[in-house]
């Protein structure tokens, strides 16, 4: 085999479900207060990853810098959680 081809495998099985790539449990949202506004303006900031131990990953894609800024974390619903 010269160094241009590449070996391939075919693999008839799944990967364990713990290994499959998914995407983001959770939303996470930055609560904004606004002079004249009564309820805060919310947005999205990033997202999370639960764990198998029940903790989460977060990812953000910026942070508030306003240290008054509330963060919501926003578990979605899985289709489990439907039926």
């Amino acid at each position: 085999m010269n160094t241009q081809e590449k070996e391939t495998t075919h693999v008839d099985s799944e990967p364990p479900e713990e290994s499959k790539h998914r995407g983001p449990d959770a939303d996470i949202f930055a609560v904004i207060k606004r002079k004249g506004l009564e309820k805060g303006l919310w947005k999205k900031v990033g997202v999370a990853f639960r764990n198998r131990d029940g903790s989460a990953n977060l990812r953000f894609d910026f942070y508030p810098r306003d240290p008054d800024t509330g963060l919501q974390l926003r578990w979605k619903e899985s289709d489990d959680d439907n039926n």
